[in-house]
């Protein structure tokens, strides 16, 4: 398999690659739950929908500042654009 890092200007390269792709670890910049660092989580999205990606995402942060309040940071923040891009 391959690793992919989203970093500032490489999202557009997921495309070349996305046959290969068969799930996604999303965590912020920081590892903390999505939205909590500077990742564009919106152009990832934006993106992936783009590359017509039909696979599983999966969230895979720090447990902090405690593991239920992380999965629910990440949840109320993923979920819009989940709902935005299906």
């Amino acid at each position: 398999g391959i690793s992919l890092s989203m970093k500032a200007g490489n999202v557009p390269e997921l495309a070349k690659y996305i046959e290969y792709v068969e799930y996604i670890h999303l965590a912020d910049s920081n590892r903390l739950a999505p939205g909590w660092g500077h990742i564009d989580f919106e152009d990832i999205f934006a993106n992936l929908m783009k590359a017509k990606y039909d696979g599983w995402l999966s969230v895979e942060i720090l447990p902090k500042p405690e593991p239920c309040l992380a999965a629910r940071q990440s949840v109320d923040y993923l979920k819009p654009l989940i709902t935005k891009y299906s």
